[in-house]
This record gives structure tokens, C-alpha cells and sequence, in this order.
């Protein structure tokens, strides 16, 4: 091994979309509840977002951030596209961070972003499985303003993390089942 840095990488696949390199050191602890498998109990939690170089594992920029529960679950996470992420700082003040770099940004009143969620539902199993009745979608995304707020505009930037381009028609998979969009020049 060259290197190692403490943190879980990409907040253990919730960030997963992003194309800068980041590692996420939570502190405090959880509990899982028995009934939802979404509504976790947070105790004392806090969550350091570090950028760093994956050549030598330096740490390039730090963040504390306090909008937690979005990293752990993957719900709520709000982002404009690879590299530009929603966060909450100590001061309560949301921002843009740009991953590459570490800087923040005002977000603009009319920016459009993408919104991500998921869904659980219910499956039959036969008794004496071990695994529960839920499961978890994997991501949905849907675009949204910097609230979370269901938005009729479609954000600037189509990453190939929300969806695919065929043909010049953008798809991806939303909280209401496959949307589409028709690129530019497409």
C-alpha cells in the first residue's frame, strides 16, 4: 500500500456521482432502526469532507459540514454536477462546494440542481430468510432548487451519474419512473 487517509471514500457510495476524489470522517454513532430502514437515529454525529490527491493521498482541502444525514443515507443530497455539491456549514449557511478545489459558492436563487432520493419497497420472501421484507432503490434523481423543491426547469448539466444519452435524448431514473430530455443539437 502507498498510502492510506481515515475517512470513508465517497461517504461509502453516497457520493459515488462525484468526479473529484473525497473521503468522509464521520464521528459519533447511529442506530439503525428495526421498523425503517431510512430513519436511522443520529447521536452527536459530524462529518468532515476531505478532498484529496489519489497519486500521493495527500489531503488537499477540508469541510465540516452539518447537513449529515444526506451523506449516510444518500437522500436529499443536492448537487449541480460532478464536482458541485450542496453543503450546510457550522454557521448554517448552505453553499456550493466545488470537490476539486475546496472553495464555496453563494447558490443562486434560481438555480436549478439535481435532487436525489430513494424509495423502499416491500418484497416477499420465504420464511426463514434471514434478509427483511424492505429494499432500497438505488438513486433518483430529480431536478430541484437549492430547498429540495421539485423544480419545472431541468439543472445546466446532465452527468452520466443521474442518466445516459442516447441518441441526444437524455433518460434517467426519477422518483416517478424513467423521465427523458431532449439534448441540444440531439
Amino acid at each position: 500500500m502507498k498510502w492510506s487517509i481515515p475517512g470513508d471514500y465517497e461517504c461509502t457510495g453516497t457520493l459515488e456521482f462525484l468526479a473529484s476524489q473525497v473521503t468522509c470522517q464521520f464521528t459519533g454513532s447511529l442506530t439503525e432502526s428495526t421498523k425503517h430502514l431510512l430513519a436511522p437515529t443520529l447521536h452527536n454525529v459530524t462529518l468532515k469532507l476531505n478532498g484529496f490527491d489519489p497519486t500521493t493521498g495527500a489531503i488537499t482541502w477540508t469541510l465540516p459540514v452539518t447537513n449529515v444525514k444526506p451523506f449516510i443515507l444518500g437522500i436529499g443530497l443536492k448537487f449541480a454536477d460532478g464536482s458541485h455539491l450542496l453543503v450546510t456549514l457550522k454557521n448554517g449557511t448552505t453553499v456550493l462546494l466545488d470537490t476539486d478545489s475546496g472553495k464555496t459558492s453563494t447558490v443562486g436563487s434560481h438555480q436549478v440542481l439535481w435532487c436525489q432520493t430513494t424509495k423502499i419497497f416491500k418484497v416477499s420472501v420465504q420464511s426463514g430468510t434471514p434478509a427483511g421484507k424492505q429494499r432500497i432503490t438505488g438513486p433518483l434523481s430529480y431536478p430541484c432548487n437549492a430547498q429540495g423543491k421539485t423544480s419545472s426547469s431541468l439543472p445546466a448539466d446532465f452527468p452520466s451519474s443521474v442518466g445516459v444519452t442516447i441518441n441526444g435524448i437524455f433518460i434517467w431514473a426519477s422518483p416517478t419512473g424513467l423521465r427523458t430530455h431532449q439534448m441540444a443539437g440531439g
